[in-house]
């Protein structure tokens, strides 16, 4: 038997399979690689938007790391990063995109959404 029988990839995974690695959601070939400095410098960037405390406060770290997160001078550990994350709506959709994610619309409105979203649901689960 020819095992071909078995499994025949859809033409949307031989395209993906023949042009590097793609999504739906976004493209990242292997020769697009982003360095260290420039993901802090992308993060430095969209911190600098947010007071220290406020990073502080959704990302668990102190107030001076933070500052120094808005400067440039360090990065984020991955936990902190999950925390912000999941914390922060706004910073989520920017991240998302920066990863290659493809939004609808606006990140704010995005954003905004999410954030009406999961205050239902924690007033659901509080009751």
């Amino acid at each position: 038997m020819n095992h071909n029988q078995f499994f025949k990839p859809s033409l949307a995974l031989q395209r993906a399979w023949g042009s590097g690695m793609q999504s739906t959601r976004g493209k990242h070939t292997r020769n697009s690689r982003i360095t260290t400095e420039e993901a802090n410098d992308w993060l430095a960037r969209q911190l600098r938007r947010q007071s220290s405390k406020h990073i502080a406060a959704k990302s668990g770290i102190s107030p001076r790391t933070a500052e120094a997160l808005r400067l440039g001078r360090h990065g984020l550990k991955f936990a902190h990063l999950i925390e912000l994350t999941r914390n922060d709506p706004e910073f989520r959709v920017s991240f998302f995109k920066f990863c290659g994610g493809h939004v609808e619309g606006e990140p704010e409105l995005v954003a905004a959404i999410s954030h009406v979203i999961n205050e239902v649901v924690r007033n659901k689960v509080g009751n």
